[in-house]
Formats: structure tokens, sequence, C-alpha cells
């Protein structure tokens, strides 16, 4: 038996040609901890006296939820 095919977190976009929205919860998700991210990184560290921690943790979760766009994403026609 063929194991079934993993459903797109993030649909085509449709008139370029880069990713659309999320289109199941799992991608509603990881967008909304990128942004959770974002903001617990204002609530708990000033830019000013962290702007190494805070560049690099915005660079991580960047990286991260664009590895999981292009992974779960509809295939690009």
């Amino acid at each position: 038996m063929e194991p079934e095919q993993e459903k797109p977190w993030f649909a085509q976009a449709r008139f370029h040609r880069f990713l659309g929205v999320p289109i199941t919860w799992q991608g509603w998700v990881s967008v909304a901890a990128y942004f959770a991210v974002l903001v617990g990184l204002q609530i708990f560290f000033d830019p000013d006296e962290h702007s190494a921690i805070y560049a690099v943790t915005i660079l991580a979760a960047t990286v991260v939820l664009a590895y999981i766009f292009i992974s779960r994403s509809e295939p690009l026609i």
C-alpha cells in the first residue's frame, strides 16, 4: 500500500511565483508561532542592549519559517 501524500500547508499565490496564505491549521500555527517569537523578543529583550540575541533569534526564526513554507507548500507550476 502506498503512503498517502501529505496535504500542503500553504497555497500557491495566484498572481506571482511566491507562496500564498496558509490553508491548514498547521500552516496557521507555524505563522502564529513566528509572530509569537517576534512579539516575545520585543517584550523580553531590549534591542539596544541585546542586539546580538535579537538579531540571531530573528534570523533563526525567519530561516525556520522559510524552510516550512518551502517544504510544506503546493508545488509551483
